[in-house]
């Protein structure tokens, strides 16, 4: 499950640090459907997120 979550992590730190939008978006997106299929929460990720990260995952979760 590393693999895994180190991915979806991956995916969150370049939803964060992209300035393409669409990138950004794209990366979240593809970062909450493995979230979903593994049943993993994203308070998992949350948890160890900078606060800028955490912004722009509430960004995306909560407004889309």
């Amino acid at each position: 499950m590393n693999k895994i979550t180190d991915k979806i992590q991956k995916l969150l730190e370049l939803a964060n640090d992209n300035s393409s939008l669409e990138e950004s978006h794209s990366a979240m997106l593809k970062a909450q459907e493995l979230m979903i299929k593994y049943k993993l929460s994203e308070n998992e990720f949350i948890k160890n997120s900078t606060p800028k990260k955490l912004n722009i995952i509430e960004n995306c979760v909560y407004s889309s």
